[in-house]
């Protein structure tokens, strides 16, 4: 080491210490040179040296050296510069660099170059290991390398107690070294508080030194984390802590880093991968208390939320920057004047540099601004209200923006505000005049207008006054008061009031005008580079070149009410600024944004905003992986040195948490507001830490079984051990709540958290009241004995404490007056005391994992915590009785309506992470193509969110949500005792059986012969004999009815078979009606076609009526004339049927059946069939029906009657569940299908429907036919459940069916109920439910578990062919491939429930367990889905990773509807042999992958969701109907039970899902009235009491003729309360008139769209140089008017391809919009949702000539996203392909529900669409259509019972929007029309039109003058109209022998846009 005497050094030795690397492209040139900062300047250096010897105790020794100062030059660099040539882009190092660092290169082009000092380290060497710098260092020595040798004291210098750190550090700050920290004699001048001093020290020099402030702050960071480390290693918990840390494999840990930064799929399995990921939550111990640190960020996030509990919703929301380059109070504190000049002139750019290198000045100036604006705007701690009203609350958090400035963002609660909710109830009631009130109010405080003029008028204002001389910029000035002096009652005619006035609203819209229009712009030029001079991107500058900002707003040119919701739109003239308000912005003079938060979904777009803003450093997984590992390698060599285990981990996570600070990117000004002990958040109310599992933990143990118990304390309870009196004693915050004095026993938890603190009395202080010496001790995170305390290891169990302590327990009379003494088992009772304080803004903090939420996950746990919340407790025996569920125990407890609100308040939350859930999975499945819900129904949302979680960048949001979900599940399941052993179930194991040894193909041979020869035997049965009848009246002519001759066919045997076949099968009145009607029409020779329909509720019988229709026909020998269908295989099995797919040759994905069948091959199967009886009808959707009658009809060449003339015979209960895909939407009673002919598969479906008019209702239950008290009321409970109406006595008994430990009988512990399956509602549980039934099975049993693997493949789809010659679909071919490792192994360890089919990818079996069949293999052998049984052996081998497959599994039915045998198999054995089948799977990053699996479809039957238990008996059933989706979800599940005994609900269940009746549920209620009315028509008809005027064929004009003959207040017997209707109520058929049946397609012809304009064929040769027809009121060109047709190259060619016309003519108007109206375009398309869309907005704009590339991947991705509707390479409608590019972000219209008499409203829902979809036909104009449109509704009104109706109004103005008009429709079109919004309304005009005829589409385009019409068929170029033709062309309905189908209007104040 060189000590020098002499300065500066030689040159030659600066040389050998410091060398300039030169970065960049190429060499540096003198010039670069002279912009280096590393130049010496001679002079300054000799007078700086000079004063350092005078003044600097550390150099008045040195002597200067006037030679060695010479020598180094004045215009190069004094050392060597070496250059290096960057290889890579950038010349950043990665691990310096922050994470959210997004700006260029550090780097200039003018001035200064800036420099960064990197030490003796290199990119590279801190990535290398020790070994290897060890031998670069050797290598370097032997090649006689020399080295630098720096010394060092004895002792190293230190951040702590170091006077002398920061004068060595900084000298030119601290000239003297004298006045650092440490230096002073004041013991309570802290660090903190000397830090503070320096940053406001007088001369400023620490505020503009570039350096100090980071340094400052880094020390404070790192101290910190230092001491926590230390206080971290004195935690028993340490131990493991470091166990962790010292123990992480390297290995592992640069694989996670290596997959997780490339995107990868990483779940933590192995024992060392899960050692990684708990190592970051270790980091929370340490940087929790950390300014700016991760942690922090984490525990500010739970503030808020915490206060979102505790207020309720927010009122508004307010951001705002503060102008701190203009305002003239920053500049004050940047200068060191310490006189305030408002008028100090600066030039901009001084001003600027000024303010820019004092952040310090920028902390001051925003911090007294916001507090200003607290105090002063909102009124907090003031005798006045605030601008919004009475503050009762805020939470406002610090943003810094691209330049590191700081902006505030802000949620305000107002005292007694109302909800959303209830201000539009009180708007509709506008009582107290309400609804004026409510509008003056929120227009005095937000408005978005200006108040001087529009903008255009305020802009020119501005520019003229700007030009006057004593003209001042607003934001350069200070706000001026009011005229104090005046005092004036009016400001109407006073002068100076009114003078400041116009001055005032001057000045806010000359702020507005410069600080709050937004102006798009980018930086980027066409090629995508960027623009000189441009160093950030504009909010124009994405792919879609979209605004971000999501500007222009939508305007409201008066505030409107709607009065039927009660919605308010506030008036808002521009369209470029946001809303606001005009105090804050003449106050704070800059820009700010007010939001009325008046819908809930605002609030949960704010709320998150916001919290994404407090939580938007986290870093991802791999960074913080990659940081560790960085540590890890800098500290190998003390890794492996003698210090302590502990020391080291200490050591490591200390470096660990710096090195991730620093990655946070905090700016100067951040930095400078923590240095000076400002907040970082501003908030009113003062947070409690709560650590609220550990007082669950404690109330809930009291009913814990040991076992339980010893879990529940090893994973949960956090205990302080603390010397006490000499004494070791646990001690856990629990304590001060169960031993709280007795004054204070009928405290809750969540009061006493509120209102109580510990307090430490002094010694000394023991009979004074005077609490000055007295310790408060908040237990909370920052309490000394129990901070972390959630994070203590052991709990000592209660009463293992020894309660003699020597000190008796405090007394009253020694205590302050709000002081209380604990009891004397408080382990500090005779030191420590309980006081209630007066704070009345204190907040519980929930920490630890989110609280469980109401309706979802484990009943039983959320009762137990909200009891424990708001009920007194001292134990848990306090909250519940012993043999009480704790559902029981909250019904019963009366809850105050404070607690209540707390307790919605609570789902908030969750409400608002379902909002951001369901919004980001429907993105990324829109990037994707692919509906996330064909997957799974997936009904639940929301996550469960632990803020003390690092998020996993593997993890999809979907993905989380399921896995927390099932973890939900497993711990219900665990805590009911069900997943545990219960005895010994060997006996289960059936016998050892050598099983033929045949292949998976032959057993496939062998099942398709036994199942062939079952249907064959079937059809082979006697066929149908010809009766002969005698004829009763020769030579003779009489008029006969059909009565008459049924007479006379009933006779002799057949009415005697009859009869005797009641007789035999008990069947009850009902069941005998049913079965009557089907036999003698049977007999019939001359019966109509017999369309009929038995329902009733489940286990009423329906099934006995076919079992004696089946032996009626068989005595007859007939048995081949009816067959057995169902929608399900196991309906079907259970039937011994088949299912209808099978049979009619419908395929469905969904039961896994694809039949490639022939007309003449069903045809065969349905050879002598005259009757189908098809049971569980309500799970069919309209399509489906029409698809049956469809199939039946071209089998039997019958194709004009419904059902091809067959007998049809429907059976089902639609109380049960809807269908599974569509719901009630698409169910047979949806009130939405058969409105209009749009939809015509499902119209026609329901058509069918509505032709059943033959109905028998079942009433007796014949199920639950027990005789006992118990059973006789679930029959009733069943009943009402029916109809959503259970009474108070039908809850009682279903809450008697809940499981309750406590009672054997009644557990699920029972032996009765062991192995039974449980019903639940989503695959996810029934994946966990069987996981855990089969690991306990095997335990039961001694089993070792088998785990047999899937083989998958990768599918990949070939590019379509561009052309076809033929009218055949094409199909694209789809290859193979081998799945990556990666992926595989990811696959295999997914759940079933992750792929679309249920096919498990690992099987894990063993002999004996329960498993249940997956697919219909041969329904007839009872090989059928959801047929149950147990394994009874397998066949294995090795698959083709080595992986264990199943060959051939044999399953043992249980309970087979018939006896199956196979040969050299046991009775009821049977084969299931694996299948391959194509199927969509997620991954569990929310990826969905489309594999080919061969798998056994069968999973374990622990568990089946309510759809599989449908038509199932069950005794004894087990259900879990807490997380039931409705009513019906409900009422399946328990219908399945035969007892009331032998039913066990799971836990819980919502109350509200069963009561309120069904009046919300219009179309069901409408169904089950009309049924009933049906029921009564055929039971007259059957007794010949029919009034003969009530006669048809479609139910409506039956029910019409039924209620005119007997009255419309007529109802009939048996009808069910719920179902009563008024005289004025209507029974209006919702069926469109012009619904008829036919065939839409033929069986060779392609699938088309549900919404469709008729059969799309080839076409031959469409021209539209073709002659008009006469009904053409209107002249078009013609092949002989040639001239009237003018080619023109303006647009682009798009030429037709393989059926592409709906795409073409689509493209090609969407084209003509933006080439004609490219503002309205460009201004609409921010709202498009549409991926597809904005990929076409951004290739219209990239001029591009060729549209072909874009149409065809447009129909791809529309073909993948819905392949029935979109058919690739064939025909589609092109309003659907409008209907997929127009959906919007922002709702166009909406939809409500309103009678004729408008006192009733309904808000159904909004339409996110610009294509407006009219189904009826009745409107004379387009005008007529958007002015009056209405469309008759199936339900009336509960008031006046007048029919309702469903009607549309706008939204909003959009810019254009489209038309689909039903190619029935009558329509005249017009050219300019009005859309009204309500009291306004704005003018369009015609743009566009899309013709439909002769099976092809045409696009007619209007600008301005001229006409364009495009046809895709001819040239592809659009052709111009000659004017002589326009002229004769004023109808707009007909064009070229088409009509009009879409037509496209543009707001006509479109040019106004800029």
């Amino acid at each position: 080491m060189k000590v020098y005497d002499v300065l500066p050094p030689p040159p030659e030795d600066l040389d050998e210490v410091l060398a300039i690397m030169f970065t960049g492209p190429c060499k540096p040139t003198e010039k670069d040179y002279k912009r280096t900062p590393m130049l010496v300047r001679r002079k300054q250096v000799f007078e700086a040296l000079t004063w350092l010897r005078l003044n600097h105790p550390a150099y008045e020794d040195v002597k200067i050296s006037m030679d060695n100062l010479n020598k180094y030059p004045e215009d190069t660099p004094p050392v060597t510069v070496a250059f290096k040539e960057m290889q890579s882009e950038g010349n950043r190092i990665p691990e310096a660099t922050s994470i959210h660092d997004n700006e260029l290169e550090t780097g200039t082009e003018l001035g200064s170059v800036p420099f960064v000092v990197h030490g003796i380290t290199g990119e590279q060497l801190q990535n290398t290991s020790v070994e290897l710098q060890k031998a670069k260092a050797l290598a370097y020595l032997k090649s006689q390398g020399k080295f630098l040798a720096v010394g060092h004291s004895e002792k190293s210098s230190t951040m702590f107690n170091n006077p002398l750190l920061y004068p060595s550090i900084f000298p030119w700050l601290f000239p003297y070294g004298m006045g650092s920290i440490g230096m002073t004699t004041l013991k309570s001048f802290s660090e903190k508080s000397h830090k503070k001093y320096f940053m406001n020290y007088h001369d400023q020099r620490f505020q503009s030194d570039p350096l100090f402030s980071f340094v400052a702050f880094s020390h404070e960071q790192v101290k910190k984390t230092t001491s926590n480390g230390f206080a971290l290693t004195q935690k028993e918990s340490f131990s493991a802590i470091a166990d962790r840390i010292l123990n992480l494999n390297p290995h592992v840990l640069n694989t996670l880093i290596d997959k997780l930064s490339k995107g990868g799929i990483v779940r933590p399995e192995t024992e060392e991968e899960k050692l990684c990921y708990e190592v970051i939550q270790d980091l929370d111990h340490v940087g929790g208390t950390v300014k700016g640190s991760m942690s922090s960020k984490k525990f500010l996030r739970t503030e808020l939320w915490s206060l979102i509990s505790y207020l309720g919703a927010p009122s508004w929301y307010i951001t705002f920057a503060p102008s701190d380059l203009t305002h003239p109070l920053c500049l004050y504190y940047a200068i060191s004047d310490e006189t305030f000049d408002l008028n100090l002139n600066l030039p901009n750019d001084e001003r600027t540099r000024k303010i820019i290198n004092n952040p310090v000045a920028g902390a001051k100036f925003f911090d007294f601004m916001v507090q200003m604006f607290i105090k002063h705007i909102l009124g907090v701690d003031t005798d006045h209200d605030g601008v919004f009203g009475k503050t009762s609350g805020y939470f406002g958090t610090i943003e810094q923006q691209g330049r590191l400035t700081l902006h505030l963002h802000m949620l305000l609660w107002i005292a007694n505000s109302l909800s959303p909710q209830q201000i539009r109830d009180a708007i509709l009631k506008n009582e107290n005049d309400f609804q004026r009130r409510i509008v003056e109010y929120l227009g005095s405080v937000h408005c978005g207008d200006f108040m001087t003029g529009t903008q255009e008028e305020v802009e020119q204002n501005l520019q003229t006054a700007s030009g006057n001389e004593d003209y001042v910029n607003p934001l350069y000035s200070l706000p001026q008061c009011p005229p104090i002096e005046c005092l004036c009652t009016s400001t109407e005619n006073c002068e100076p009031c009114q003078a400041w006035t116009a001055k005032y609203q001057q000045e806010v819209d000359d702020i507005l005008s410069r600080t709050h229009i937004h102006k798009c712009k980018s930086t980027l030029t066409k090629q995508g580079t960027r623009k000189v001079g441009k160093d950030y991107l504009g909010c124009l500058d994405n792919k879609f070149g979209t605004c971000k900002a999501r500007f222009p707003r939508e305007t409201f040119p008066t505030t409107q009410v709607d009065t039927e919701t009660g919605a308010l739109r506030m008036k808002k003239t521009e369209a470029w600024i946001n809303t606001y308000n005009q105090t804050v912005t003449y106050l704070l003079r800059c820009n700010s944004d007010v939001s009325s938060l008046l819908s809930g979904t605002a609030i949960k777009a704010v709320v998150l905003y916001v919290t994404e803003y407090i939580t938007k450093w986290n870093l991802n997984t791999h960074v913080i992986f990659e940081v560790i590992r960085t540590i890890l390698q800098r500290n190998a060599e003390m890794l492996t040195g003698t210090l302590p285990r502990h020391e080291k981990a200490r050591k490591i996570i200390t470096q660990i948490v710096n090195l991730l600070t620093v990655k946070m990117e905090l700016g100067a000004p951040m930095i400078a507001l923590y240095l000076l002990d400002k907040p970082d958040h501003y908030t009113s109310h003062e947070f409690k830490s709560f650590y609220w599992k550990d007082f669950v933990s404690e109330a809930r143990r009291f009913w814990q079984e040991p076992d339980q118990l010893q879990v529940e304390n090893k994973n949960h309870e956090k205990v302080v051990v603390i010397q006490h009196n000499g004494k070791l004693v646990g001690f856990s915050s629990v304590f001060d709540y169960i031993y709280r004095p007795e004054a204070l026993s009928e405290m809750t938890l969540y009061e006493w958290v509120c209102q109580c603190e510990r307090v430490k009395l002094a010694a000394n202080k023991r009979d004074v009241n005077d609490p000055d010496d007295e310790i408060s001790e908040r237990y909370d995170s920052s309490s000394e004995d129990s901070s972390f305390s959630d994070e203590e290891d052991t709990y000592r169990p209660q009463n293992t404490l020894k309660k003699s302590l020597a000190n008796k327990p405090l007394t009253k009379n020694v205590l302050p007056k709000k002081g209380h003494p604990f009891v004397h088992e408080h382990p500090l009772a005779s030191t420590h005391y309980l006081r209630i304080h007066d704070k009345r803004n204190i907040v519980p903090n929930f920490i630890g994992p989110s609280l469980p939420r109401r309706n979802k996950g484990d009943r039983e746990y959320y009762c137990s915590v909200m009891l424990t919340f708001f009920k007194p407790w001292r134990t848990g025996k306090d909250l519940k009785e012993k043999k009480e569920t704790w559902d029981s125990a909250f019904l019963d407890y009366q809850f105050s309506a404070q607690q209540k609100f707390l307790m919605d308040n609570f789902e908030l939350r969750f409400e608002c992470l379902d909002s951001r859930d369901d919004y980001h999975t429907q993105r990324k499945a829109q990037s994707l193509g692919i509906d996330p819900s064909k997957l799974e129904p997936d009904f639940d949302d929301g996550i469960h969110f632990d803020p003390f979680k690092c998020s996993d960048d593997s993890l999809g949001v979907r993905e989380r949500r399921r896995q927390l979900d099932m973890q939900e599940m497993t711990d219900l399941l665990a805590n009911t005792g069900w997943t545990n052993a219960k005895c010994d179930l060997k006996s289960h194991i059936p016998a050892s059986f050598d099983y033929p040894s045949m292949s998976p193909a032959a057993w496939r041979l062998e099942i398709a012969k036994m199942k062939s020869n079952v249907i064959t035997n079937k059809l082979k049965e006697n066929k149908d004999q010809q009766y002969n009848f005698p004829n009763k009246y020769p030579d003779q002519v009489e008029v006969l009815d059909q009565h008459m001759l049924e007479e006379k066919l009933r006779s002799n045997q057949t009415q005697k078979l009859i009869d005797d076949l009641c007789l035999e099968f008990s069947l009850n009145l009902e069941q005998e009606r049913a079965f009557r009607i089907v036999a003698n029409h049977a007999v019939s020779s001359i019966s109509d076609q017999l369309k009929m329909y038995i329902g009733g509720m489940a286990g009423t019988g329906k099934s006995q009526v076919l079992k004696t229709l089946r032996e009626f026909f068989k005595r007859r020998l007939q048995s081949q004339r009816m067959i057995v269908v169902a929608p399900t295989g196991t309906a079907a099995a259970l039937l011994q049927g088949s299912t209808y797919h099978s049979v009619f040759g419908i395929n469905s994905s969904e039961e896994g059946e694809f039949w490639k069948m022939s007309a003449s091959q069903i045809c065969s199967r349905l050879s002598g069939v005259d009757y189908v009886f098809l049971d569980e009808v309500s799970m069919l959707s309209c399509k489906d029906m029409y698809k049956i009658s469809a199939k039946i009809a071209s089998a039997l060449n019958r194709p004009l009657l419904p059902f091809g003339g067959m007998n049809m015979i429907f059976a089902g209960d639609f109380a049960q569940l809807p269908p599974a895909m569509g719901g009630e939407n698409v169910s047979l009673y949806s009130h939405t299908i058969g409105t209009s002919s749009s939809d015509q598969h499902a119209s026609i479906g329901k058509y069918l429907w509505h032709q059943i008019n033959t109905v028998v209702l079942l009433r007796k239950n014949c199920r639950q036919t027990g005789s006992s008290i118990r059973d006789v009321k679930f029959r009733q409970a069943l009943e009402n459940m029916r109809y959503k109406q259970c009474t108070a006595e039908d809850i009682t008994l279903l809450r008697s069916l809940i499981s309750d430990p406590s009672n054997e009988s009644r557990s699920i512990d029972n032996p009765r109920f062991w192995n039974t399956s449980i019903i639940l509602t989503y695959n996810k549980h029934k994946d966990v439910a069987n996981e855990l039934g089969t690991k306990r099975f095997a335990a039961e049993t001694g089993q070792m578990l088998a785990h047999f693997f899937s083989e998958d493949e990768e599918v990949v789809f070939d590019e379509l062919p561009s052309k076809t010659h033929d009218r055949k679909r094409k199909r694209r071919k789809a290859t193979k491939h081998k799945i990556n490792d990666e992926v595989q192994q990811q696959l295999w360890k997914q759940s079933p429930s992750t792929n679309n089919m249920q096919i498990p990818a690992t099987l894990s079996l063993c002999k004996g367990l329960p498993v249940m069949i997956r697919f219909n293999g041969a329904t007839e052998l009872c090989i059928t889905k959801g047929q149950e049984g147990t394994v009874h052996g397998w066949q294995a081998g090795k698959g083709r990773h080595g992986q264990l497959v199943l060959k051939v599994l044999y399953v043992k039915l249980e309970k087979p509807s018939t006896d199956v045998q196979f040969k050299d198999l046991p009775l009821n054995v049977v084969p299931i042999t694996p299948n391959t089948r194509r199927i969509n799977c997620k991954l569990p990053d929310d990826r969905i992958i489309q594999i080919s699996r061969t798998q056994v479809e069968v999973l374990p039957n622990f568990a089946m969701t309510d759809f599989a238990s449908q038509g199932k008996t069950r005794d004894p059933n087990v259900v879990d109907i807490y997380n039931s989706r409705d009513f019906r979800a409900i009422y399946t599940a328990l219908s399945r039970s035969s007892s009331a005994d032998g039913t066990i609900i799971l836990q819980g269940f919502n109350v509200n899902h069963i009561t309120g009746g069904v009046k919300d549920k219009g179309g069901y209620r409408q169904e089950l009235r009309e049924l009933e009315i049906l029921n009564d028509i055929t039971k007259l008809r059957e007794n010949r009491k029919l009034p003969p005027s009530i006669i048809g064929d479609l139910r409506g004009s039956l029910i019409q003729q039924y209620r005119s003959h007997f009255g419309k207040s007529h109802t009939p017997d048996e009808l069910h309360e719920s179902l009563v209707w008024d005289t004025n109520e209507k029974f209006e058929s919702t069926l469109h008139k012009d619904i008829s049946w036919k065939i839409l397609e033929k069986e060779n012809t392609p699938p088309v769209k549900k919404k469709t304009l008729g059969n799309f064929v080839p076409i031959e040769n469409p021209s539209l140089h073709s002659s008009p027809t006469p009904s053409e009121e209107t002249i078009h060109p013609t092949s002989h008017n040639s001239d009237r047709l003018i080619v023109t190259c303006d647009y682009p060619t798009l030429k037709w391809s393989a059926n592409s016309c709906a795409y073409d003519s689509a493209l090609m108007l969407l084209y003509d919009l933006f080439r004609t109206e490219r503002a309205a375009f460009l201004a609409e398309s921010d709202n498009f949702s549409s991926i597809l869309m904005n990929e076409l907005s951004a290739t219209f704009q990239s001029n591009s000539s060729n549209y072909a590339d874009i149409r065809d991947q447009i129909r791809r991705e529309l073909s993948i996203l819905d392949p029935d509707a979109f058919p690739a390479g064939a025909y589609a409608d092109t309003s659907d392909v409008l209907h997929e590019l127009m959906r919007s972000v922002s709702p166009t219209t909406k939809r409500t529900v309103v009678c004729y008499n408008s006192h009733f409203s309904l808000r159904e829902r909004t339409q996110h669409n610009l294509l407006l979809t009219r189904s009826t036909g009745s409107y004379q104009s387009t005008q007529d259509c958007v002015s009056h449109f209405v469309e008759p509704w199936a339900d009336q009104c509960p008031s006046c019972h007048s029919d309702m109706l469903r009607k549309y109004t706008f939204q909003r103005f959009p810019k254009f929007f489209l038309m689909s008009i039903p190619y029935e429709c009558d329509m005249e079109i017009q050219n300019i029309i009005h859309v009204p919004q309500g009291a306004e309304s704005r003018q369009y005009h015609i743009n566009g039109i899309i013709y439909f005829g002769n099976d092809h589409f045409i696009t007619r385009m209007f600008d301005g003058a001229n006409e364009w019409v495009y046809d895709g068929i001819g040239t592809g170029i659009p052709t111009k109209l000659s004017p002589d033709f326009q002229a004769h062309s004023n109808a707009l309905e007909f064009f070229a022998h088409k009509k009009a189908v879409v037509v496209l209007y543009v707001c006509s104040e479109n040019e106004n846009i800029v």
